[in-house]
């Protein structure tokens, strides 16, 4: 049969193959499913990943200034021990603070709404009457997965620190040639691009946190520095974060302050701030848009939250820029790469 030379021809795009479609389905349920029934085993893992990402940027940052690798580490885990219990014991205090000050502020609401809005309220009140004893109850109830969740990543990371510098060598050994030397390549791309983005996440998320605080300081807004670091610790969520940070002190804006003109001005400084920070800061940090699809990037931190909550959306975007470079690297893959693309 001799080949069409009709120039009007096109060959199909997409090959319109039901037995190829139904592979790619099944395996994407399947992948769905395990992550779902490995979680117990996953999210340690990809929180000591990233965690590990984490403490090499900073291990490298000390070890150019004349550090040990072995006392940059032991220093960076020393304090962030004291930062978490530091943080822990300052969140639990300003959240003590803040349901002794509820009455207050709920005087302060019936004044200001209208009689409709007051019922509604009024069913709201429980939700701030937890005592300690139901804190405590709480934390013994959900502490045997919570010491499990935490020495599961510390055992990760304290072995991905330990083989680190085993890892290149052993790869080599695995696939001689240029084979290793391409898996390697993309390893260290993939790591950087981590690295600079939790760089940049933390700057921006200092940044913002510190403005943000000052704003509130100024304008007399209580818990000013509670809500600051509020902005520094969600911001690690891509785009979600920092705009639900942005909620509770607008709304406490409207209660807390004298005036109606004070809070509207704090709120719209509130705002600026955050888009300051992210929109242009960040940008101009990463040195380029954050070229991932906003749609894909929305339903994958959609179904990463509802697998994994709070922890799945930390983790997804690093997760998603970390698949997409792998995909760019592949001749048979880049078409997925650029079709997950913003360009």
């Amino acid at each position: 049969m001799q080949p069409t030379t009709d120039v009007n021809y096109h060959p199909p795009l997409i090959r319109n193959d039901p037995a190829r479609i139904a592979v790619i389905v099944l395996a994407v349920l399947a992948v769905a499913a395990a992550i779902t029934w490995l979680g117990p085993i996953l999210k340690p893992l990809l929180t000591a990943v990233f965690l590990f990402f984490v403490a090499r940027s900073a291990e490298r940052y000390l070890s150019r200034h004349g550090w040990p690798p072995w006392l940059a580490y032991l220093t960076l885990f020393f304090a962030a021990l004291i930062a978490a219990t530091l943080i822990t014991l300052y969140a639990y205090g300003e959240a003590a603070t803040f349901r002794q000050q509820w009455p207050a502020y709920q005087q302060r609401i019936t004044a200001r709404l209208p009689g409709w809005a007051n019922n509604v309220m009024g069913s709201w009140e429980d939700l701030f009457q937890v005592s300690s004893r139901d804190v405590i109850g709480y934390v013994f109830a959900h502490g045997v997965g919570i010491v499990e969740f935490m020495l599961l990543t510390f055992f990760y990371l304290l072995f991905m620190i330990l083989g680190a510098q085993k890892t290149p060598a052993r790869v080599r050994r695995a696939f001689p040639g240029e084979r290793s030397e391409a898996i390697l390549r993309i390893a260290d791309e993939i790591s950087r691009s981590i690295e600079q983005f939790i760089r940049v996440k933390t700057i921006v998320s200092l940044g913002m946190g510190a403005s943000a605080a000052i704003l509130m300081y100024l304008f007399g807004l209580k818990q000013w520095l509670l809500w600051g670091f509020l902005f520094f610790a969600l911001n690690y969520i891509t785009y979600i974060g920092s705009i639900a940070a942005c909620v509770p002190p607008i709304l406490l804006a409207f209660v807390d302050l004298p005036n109606i003109a004070g809070a509207i001005v704090l709120s719209i400084l509130i705002v600026a701030n955050r888009i300051l920070w992210i929109d242009y800061v960040e940008i101009k940090l990463s040195g380029q848009h954050l070229n991932l699809s906003s749609v894909l990037l929305f339903v994958w931190l959609a179904y990463w939250g509802w697998v994994w909550g709070v922890l799945g959306l930390i983790l997804a975007y690093p997760m998603l820029a970390s698949l997409k470079l792998a995909l760019e690297h592949f001749e048979s893959t880049r078409k997925w790469a650029i079709l997950m693309g913003d360009d």
